[in-house]
């Protein structure tokens, strides 16, 4: 029985548990493991369980605001000029959401900020790119891409959900969108119905007056 209960937690081992001591007493045997409850979760740093997959937060993980792997980003489409959109994105990060502006440059269209990370001093970094762009409906817009490499999985369009609301606020709503120009008519001929008709009658020349038979003299 001994040799069966070291057998088993030699295979233990292997699947990357960490055991920290074996104490066989009265012929069974007693493992024991100590570790923080975090890694004794997720088992032995370095260690693979067959197939690698990539990381993906939990809701535990984004209630504690801690980092994620990888990058998750929201794009779309503001109705509002890029000169509207770019200074008040600037705002909108550095005033209300408190975030560092690391870098900009409104030439190419990027802003890169740093944002906090759980209650503890780490930080995430973030980027918004965006460049002047139509809407559906042919008005001048800007096309918004906010992407973070940490915190909830939704900030990427809570960032997003909030510069609109801003522009809202304070650009008031969106311009109507253009009318859409009349269809020429067919054969090229852009000269209104009946007008050149009316022209033919006003270019006519004027007939001569009718004469007064009362102011002719006979010889």
């Amino acid at each position: 029985m001994a040799r069966g209960a070291a057998a088993g937690i030699r295979r233990a081992c292997r699947r990357g548990r960490w055991l920290s001591g074996a104490a066989l007493v009265g012929g069974f045997a007693v493992a024991a493991w100590w570790s923080d409850p975090q890694a004794w979760a997720a088992g032995a740093p370095g260690q693979s369980f067959g197939t690698e997959r990539p990381q993906v937060s939990t809701s535990t993980d984004t209630a504690r605001g801690e980092p994620r792997t990888g990058e998750l980003g929201q794009t779309r489409v503001l109705p509002y000029p890029m000169e509207h959109v770019w200074p008040t994105a600037v705002r909108y990060l550095r005033v209300d959401r408190g975030y560092t502006i690391v870098d900009r440059d409104p030439d190419a269209g990027f802003i890169l900020f740093d944002f906090p990370i759980g209650p503890d001093d780490r930080t995430g970094r973030g980027s918004v790119e965006l460049f002047a762009t139509k809407d559906a409906s042919g008005r001048a817009s800007a096309n918004v891409s906010v992407s973070t490499d940490g915190g909830p999985l939704h900030l990427p369009n809570a960032i997003i959900e909030g510069l609109g609301e801003k522009l809202r606020r304070e650009r008031g709503q969106p311009t109507a969108p253009p009318r859409p120009q009349p269809d020429a008519p067919p054969g090229g001929d852009e000269t209104p119905k009946g007008k050149g008709k009316d022209k033919g009658k006003d270019e006519q020349e004027p007939s001569e007056p009718p004469q007064d038979d009362g102011l002719i003299v006979d010889g």
